[in-house]
């Protein structure tokens, strides 16, 4: 397997990173503080997508198989865009994959035209697994998380590539009016039913607050959401 060097969940280091894929400087990542209303109001809106961050513990990996047994019989979701991690320590990469890509194609951000738009273009018919692979396969993508991962903007010091990280990161952006979990490593886009834009962020807070819930032995728990300046 290919493996990339893991990014600092740092809001600054985020919106760097979709600045050069092409979206606009009014777009940008901010922290947040916490999951309770009175920190909710403090995240500027609109509000398009959470990025979260857990830790993979034994007890998340029975989650995730539990849950993957209970859908094996379902079919896949088709109307969000999500494609399948086959890169180690790409998960920051493919949850911002999975917001711009899933906003862009509503029409809720523009790209400018580059290495992004050229991808989406290029995947826009194939299979999550075959997008996958044609992230693993692109250059460019790979030059430019490497430059990001290593870039001044970052707090602390940046793990090697072949560092086994126990941190990922996943998204949450509401595609026509459900609220969908993008996870790469899962084998599908999780709905997490109804929101709007009016509570997404509120929404969104819950399915965090649930992770933690359902995981006490996790310990680096942080969240992200991209707003509009």
């Amino acid at each position: 397997m290919v493996h990339w060097v893991g990014l600092e969940s740092n809001p600054a280091v985020f919106s760097d990173y979709i600045h050069k894929l092409g979206v606009s400087p009014e777009w940008m990542f901010t922290d947040v503080f916490g999951f309770d209303p009175e920190l909710l109001i403090m995240i500027p809106q609109p509000c398009k997508a959470f990025i979260f961050l857990y830790t993979i513990t034994k007890k998340a990996e029975e989650l995730r198989k539990s849950e993957e047994e209970a859908l094996k019989d379902q079919p896949r979701p088709t109307e969000p865009f999500w494609i399948k991690q086959t890169i180690g320590n790409a998960c920051g990469t493919i949850a911002i994959i999975h917001s711009l890509g899933n906003l862009a194609k509503s029409g809720q951000i523009s790209l400018s035209d580059g290495i992004f738009k050229t991808y989406l273009e290029n995947v826009k018919d194939l299979s999550p697994e075959k997008a996958g692979e044609k992230l693993e396969a692109s250059e460019d993508f790979a030059n430019c998380h490497a430059a990001i991962s290593t870039s001044s903007g970052n707090q602390t010091s940046a793990p090697t590539a072949t560092e086994k990280l126990q941190d990922h990161f996943i998204a949450f952006v509401e595609v026509n009016g459900t609220l969908y979990e993008f996870d790469g490593r899962k084998n599908r886009a999780i709905s997490h039913g109804p929101t709007c834009s009016d509570t997404f962020t509120a929404d969104a807070a819950a399915v965090c607050q649930k992770f933690i819930k359902q995981d006490p032995t996790g310990k680096n728990f942080a969240a992200m959401a991209l707003c509009k300046d």
